[in-house]
């Protein structure tokens, strides 16, 4: 089941459970093409898109908006108006993320100011333990 929800203002996330990563693309593309059209009245509008497909879902949602968060942050300051698609096979356990609440990107907690904006007050994306056996899973696209 595919899922639609806006995180704030102009940010939204596409939640696409059982899409993998040789299909993010089709959707990028059909998404590009009707936000393009819907905006063809004279809005100056740019679309920084950041895809990630987890092979192996990380443990919270939290956790995957921040790694299309991130992605999506980084188009946004090399030059705006372009897509990213990136794929996770083994998430790597070891990463705290943190997010900024100046900016909003998200980064490990290797550091405790924001690398982007110099932000110190960050919000604590660490998950909280999980005790139930893992599942299979099929690979998740979060857009």
């Amino acid at each position: 089941m595919d899922f639609v929800a806006r995180l704030a203002g102009d940010e939204f996330a596409l939640l696409l459970s059982e899409t993998g990563s040789e299909n993010v693309r089709l959707v990028l593309d059909k998404l590009q093409t009707a936000l393009t059209e819907a905006m063809n009245d004279g809005w100056r509008v740019t679309f920084s898109i950041g895809a990630v497909t987890f092979n192996d879902p990380l443990p919270t949602a939290e956790e995957m908006i921040a790694k299309a968060d991130e992605l999506m942050y980084s188009i946004k300051l090399s030059g705006k108006n372009r897509i990213e698609h990136s794929v996770l096979d083994v998430p790597n356990k070891t990463d705290h993320l943190v997010r900024c609440s100046n900016c909003r990107t998200s980064f490990a907690a290797t550091s405790h100011a924001c690398p982007i904006c110099g932000g110190t007050t960050l919000l604590d994306l660490q998950p909280a333990e999980h005790n139930s056996p893992k599942e299979e899973c099929k690979p998740t696209s979060l857009i």
